[in-house]
């Protein structure tokens, strides 16, 4: 079973000399780590880096109680899982919205005194909006999965979920799943609002995860268009892949719309897979979002739903 989330106090103490050390020390116990962070105020993680033997270069958090004077800008979380038994240390620099995740063994069980082992690290990226993470069992396994942010820009923000299985010695993702996206299209493009929703989980034979997909398409903000698509992932050893038998969608196509980057899709490719709405707005009375079409047309490459689109503009003239 799983247990609960415990979260430590907070009790302001001023950094004091040694400082350093007994963060090093701290290290051998999640708990002791927890107790270093609700009592110090002012620090710098890498002595802890260092004593668990994570790169530093491997995790993205900014020192405690150093930015605009002494105040407390850092926490911690435990979280204990019974089956098989483990303790997350999510360690926050709340300021940054910062997080990173320690997993910790103790090969004596969570009633008994014994030494711990320290089992990986992860730090999701952040810049938006904080980190979340929830637990949930996918038949026997547990599983901790945290949201964090994928692409982002003036223009792009993306929001990726990551499923750690925590009955696997690794500490690393099985399964990405791009939960929600945005792309603005301004000043002229197609704009994208997308969502993915894992709706059914199944273990027998192999273990595989249906996502339920939705994007909306729009210009100028207002929507003008949407579409669903499914698709089905089985696990092979270590991770999850696509499933092309099983899912209802291309997997290109999934890719394309649902995973946002900077370069996709193009603008040939929203003409392919709009070519139904786009042709009732051509064939439509005057309006801001035809005139719109005119103009997205232009900088379109020469495709036969191109010529379609601005033959059915010359039939149907704006008035």
């Amino acid at each position: 079973m799983l247990g609960l989330a415990i979260v430590g106090l907070w009790l302001p103490v001023v950094a004091v000399a040694g400082v350093d050390e007994d963060l090093a020390k701290a290290a051998k116990s999640p708990y002791e780590i927890a107790r270093f962070v609700d009592t110090h105020v002012i620090f710098d993680w890498e002595p802890l880096w260092k004593a668990l033997g994570i790169p530093k270069d491997q995790v993205l958090i900014q020192p405690c109680g150093t930015m605009g004077g002494p105040r407390r800008d850092c926490s911690e979380e435990l979280v204990t899982v019974l089956d098989p038994f483990q303790v997350i240390l999510i360690l926050r620099m709340d300021l940054f919205s910062q997080e990173v995740y320690l997993r910790f063994f103790r090969q004596s069980g969570p009633d008994s005194a014994g030494p711990w082992r320290f089992g990986g690290s992860y730090n999701p990226p952040a810049k938006y909006f904080a980190p979340r993470h929830r637990l949930l069992r996918f038949g026997k396994r547990p599983f901790l999965l945290v949201t964090g942010q994928g692409i982002s820009g003036s223009d792009w923000s993306s929001e990726v979920e990551d499923w750690m299985d925590l009955s696997s010695p690794k500490f690393e993702p099985v399964f990405s799943l791009t939960t929600q996206g945005h792309y603005s299209g301004l000043p002229d493009r197609v704009g994208l609002e997308t969502n993915a929703t894992v709706v059914a989980m199944e273990t027998d034979p192999v273990e595989r995860l249906e996502v339920a997909y939705d994007v909306r398409f729009t210009h100028n903000r207002e929507v003008f268009a949407n579409r669903s698509d499914a698709a089905v992932y089985v696990r092979h050893g270590g991770s999850f892949s696509f499933d092309a038998a099983r899912s209802k969608t291309a997997e290109a196509d999934i890719e394309n719309l649902y995973n946002i980057g900077d370069d996709h899709p193009s603008n040939e490719e929203y003409l392919r897979y709009l070519l139904v709405d786009l042709r009732k707005i051509a064939t439509g009375p005057k309006s801001e979002l035809k005139d719109w079409l005119e103009r997205f047309l232009k900088v379109c490459g020469d495709t036969v739903e191109k010529r379609e689109l601005q033959a059915l503009l010359t039939k149907t003239p704006s008035k």
